[in-house]
C-alpha cells in the first residue's frame, strides 16, 4: 500500500507537469507556424510593394509591361502568377506564370475571383481570402496599387504546407486554419471539440477529441494579420508516455509488494490467522444458537491454545443450558396449549348455553302466546268436523286441518321444553345402556327400511349414570333420528358406551352419512337450524339434546368432515359423583 500510494502520488505529479510542458511545447508551435505564416505572406506583399513603387507602370507600353511583370514574379519564390489588372478589374497584360507550369483557365478564374481589387485601389495593398486549385495547396492573392494600376500577385502556401507535414510525420497533428475555420493545410475536417477551441480567436490550449481518436492535448495561435489560425495537437499516449512509465514502474512494483504480503499472510494464517477465523466462525454461529461449527484445537501451551479451549468448554456449557431450557418451554408450551384449548371449550360452551338460554325465553314467550289461539283453532276444526259429517267432501281437508294444527302445538310444547334448561333429571340411578337400548329399538323399522346396517356396542357392568331414563331416551332418540336422516341411501350406524377413567361414561353415535361442513359445526344446537332436505323438520332435536345433556351436567360434542360422516358425542358423569364437565 505505500509503495501504491508513493506511486500514485508520482504519476499524478509527473503526469500534471507533462501536460503543463507539452500545453507549453504545443503553444510554442502553434505561435511559431503562425508566425512564419504571417511573415511568408508579410514578405511577398513587401517585396511586390517595392516593385509598384520601382516600376512606372504608366510609363510602359503594353508589350513593355508584360516583360516589366517578370520582375515581382522573379521576386518571390513563392509567387506563382502575377497580373496587371486596370481598375476595374480586367487584365492589361496577360498575366505571368511559372515557368514549369501550365496555367488552365479554371486556374486562372480561380485567381480572379479572390483578387482583392477594392480593397487595395482605397488602401494601397489588400491580401484576398485564401482558396485551393485542383486540390493542390492552398493559395492567396496579393494586391498592390500602383498609380492607376493593381499589380496581383498569387502567393502558394507549400512551404507552410511542406512544415505541417514534416511535423505531422512525427506524429503530431498541426493544422492552418483560414478566418472561417475551414482547414488550410493538414489534416481535414476538425471535430466538435477542435472548432471549439479555435473559436476563441486567441492562444489557449486544452484537451480535443475526435471519433476514432484517442484525447490529445491541442493548443491554438491566431495569425494576427491575415484573422487565420494554427491548431497544433499531439496523442496524450505520446504526450504523457514518461508519467505512463512511472505509473507501470509503481504498477509493477506494487504487484510485487502485494506478492510478497500475500506470501506473508499464509505464513500468518496457518499459525494465528486461520485459528482466530474458525474461533470467530464458531462464535457467530453459538450467537445464532446453532453448534454446528465446532472450535479448532489449538495444539501448544500458548494464550491462543488456552482460549480455544476455554472456548469449546463454554460452548458445550451453553449447549446443555439451551438443551435443557428448551425442554422447560416445550413442555410449558405443551401445557399452555392445554389449558388454551380446554379454556376455548369452557367459553364455547358458556356462549352455547347463554344463547340457547336467551332462545329458550324467547321460545316460551312465543309458546305461551301461540298456545291459546292454536286451541281455539283445533277445538273449532273439530267441532266443524263433526258437525259436517264422515260423508261431507270438507272432511278430509279439516282432517288435515286438525293434524297439522296438533303437529304445531307439538311444536310449541318442545319449544316450551327449551326453558327447562335449569331443571335437573330425577335423579335415579341406572344403567345408560337401558335408555340406548330403548331408543334404538325405536328405529328397528326405519333403519332396515333405509338399508342402514346398525351396530352397537354396550358393555355390562359399566359405572351407573344418575338421571332422567325418560329424557336420556329422547336424547338417543334424537341423535340416532339426525344419523338416519344424513344417510337416505343407506349407511352404517355405530352406537357403542364406555367409561372414561371410572369418572364418566361415553356415549358415542357415529354414521357415514353426508356429514356437517366445519363453517356449519358451531350452529347445529341453536334452535330451529337444521341441514335436512325435508322441510318438515324445525331444527330442534339437536338444541333439545343439548339441553338434556346440559341438565344432567354432561357435555355434547361433534366431529365431522363433509362427505365422510358424523360423531356425536356424549359425556356423563358417573352416578355419586356429578360435576360439571366444561
Amino acid at each position: 500500500m505505500p509503495v501504491a500510494v508513493i506511486g500514485s502520488l508520482a504519476w499524478r505529479a509527473s503526469r500534471d507537469e507533462v501536460t503543463a510542458l507539452v500545453r507549453r511545447a504545443q503553444e510554442q508551435t502553434a505561435e511559431d507556424l503562425a508566425r512564419q505564416t504571417e511573415a511568408t505572406v508579410a514578405h511577398a506583399a513587401e517585396a511586390l510593394a517595392l516593385s509598384a513603387q520601382a516600376l512606372p507602370l504608366d510609363r510602359f507600353s503594353k508589350a513593355e509591361l508584360a516583360e516589366v511583370l517578370r520582375i515581382p514574379f522573379r521576386q518571390v519564390a513563392e509567387v506563382t502568377a502575377v497580373a496587371l489588372l486596370d481598375s476595374k478589374g480586367d487584365a492589361v497584360v496577360p498575366p505571368v506564370f511559372e515557368a514549369d507550369a501550365k496555367r488552365e483557365t479554371p486556374a486562372l478564374e480561380a485567381m480572379a475571383a479572390h483578387v482583392p481589387l477594392a480593397p487595395a485601389l482605397a488602401l494601397g495593398a489588400a491580401v484576398g481570402p485564401p482558396y485551393r486549385v485542383e486540390g493542390g495547396a492552398a493559395r492567396v492573392v496579393i494586391a498592390v496599387r500602383s498609380g492607376s494600376h493593381v499589380i496581383a500577385a498569387e502567393l502558394s502556401l507549400r512551404p507552410i504546407a511542406a512544415r505541417l507535414e514534416e511535423l505531422n510525420a512525427r506524429g503530431a497533428r498541426v493544422v492552418l486554419l483560414d478566418a472561417k475555420g475551414a482547414v488550410l493545410a493538414g489534416a481535414q475536417a476538425l471535430s466538435p471539440s477542435e472548432q471549439a477551441l479555435a473559436a476563441g480567436g486567441t492562444l489557449q490550449s486544452g484537451v480535443v477529441e475526435r471519433a476514432g481518436a484517442e484525447p490529445a492535448l491541442a493548443a491554438f495561435a491566431p495569425v494576427k494579420v491575415l484573422n487565420w489560425g494554427v491548431l497544433a495537437e499531439q496523442p496524450q499516449s505520446v504526450a504523457l508516455r514518461a508519467a505512463t512509465r512511472v505509473r507501470d514502474y509503481t504498477l509493477f512494483w506494487a504487484g510485487i509488494g502485494l506478492a510478497l504480503a500475500a506470501a506473508l499472510s499464509v505464513w500468518l494464517a496457518r499459525g494465528v490467522t486461520r485459528p482466530i477465523a474458525e474461533l470467530s466462525v464458531a462464535a457467530k454461529a453459538l450467537k445464532d444458537g446453532r453448534y454446528d461449527a465446532v472450535a479448532p484445537k489449538v495444539e501448544g501451551s500458548d494464550e491462543l491454545a488456552g482460549f480455544a479451549g476455554t472456548f469449546r468448554q463454554m460452548a458445550s456449557e451453553i449447549r446443555r443450558r439451551d438443551e435443557e431450557i428448551g425442554g422447560w418451554n416445550r413442555e410449558l408450551q405443551a401445557r399452555v396449549d392445554t389449558r388454551t384449548a380446554e379454556l376455548k371449550a369452557a367459553q364455547d360452551q358458556i356462549l352455547r348455553t347463554r344463547r340457547l338460554a336467551a332462545l329458550g325465553t324467547l321460545g316460551a314467550g312465543v309458546a305461551h302466546e301461540l298456545n291459546s289461539p292454536l286451541t281455539a283453532v283445533l277445538s273449532l276444526a273439530g267441532l266443524v268436523k263433526v258437525g259436517l259429517g264422515k260423508d261431507s267432501p270438507h272432511a278430509q281437508p279439516l282432517t288435515e286441518l286438525v293434524e297439522q294444527t296438533k303437529r304445531m302445538g307439538a311444536i310449541v310444547a318442545r319449544l316450551r321444553e327449551l326453558t327447562d334448561a335449569e331443571r335437573e333429571g330425577s335423579g335415579a340411578r341406572l344403567q345408560l345402556g337401558q335408555p340406548v337400548s330403548a331408543a334404538l329399538e325405536r328405529f328397528g323399522a326405519r333403519l332396515a327400511a333405509q338399508q342402514i346396517a346398525l351396530t352397537t356396542h354396550l358393555p355390562a357392568g359399566l359405572p351407573e349414570v344418575q338421571g332422567d331414563s325418560a329424557q336420556l331416551e329422547e336424547l338417543v332418540a334424537h341423535l340416532v333420528d339426525n344419523a338416519i336422516n344424513a344417510m337416505p341411501g343407506g349407511g352404517r350406524l355405530e352406537v357403542a358406551i364406555c367409561a372414561v377413567d371410572g369418572q364418566a361414561l361415553k356415549l358415542t353415535v357415529a354414521d357415514t352419512g353426508r356429514g356437517i361442513p366445519a363453517a356449519l359445526q358451531e350452529r347445529i344446537f341453536d334452535p330451529f337450524f337444521t341441514t335436512r332436505d325435508d322441510p318438515a323438520g324445525v331444527g330442534l332435536g339437536l338444541s333439545t339434546s343439548h339441553q338434556i345433556v346440559q341438565r344432567h351436567h354432561g357435555r355434547l360434542s361433534v366431529a365431522s368432515e363433509a362427505g365422510k360422516g358424523s360423531t356425536f358425542t356424549v359425556l356423563l358423569p358417573a352416578a355419586g359423583d356429578a360435576p360439571h364437565l366444561v
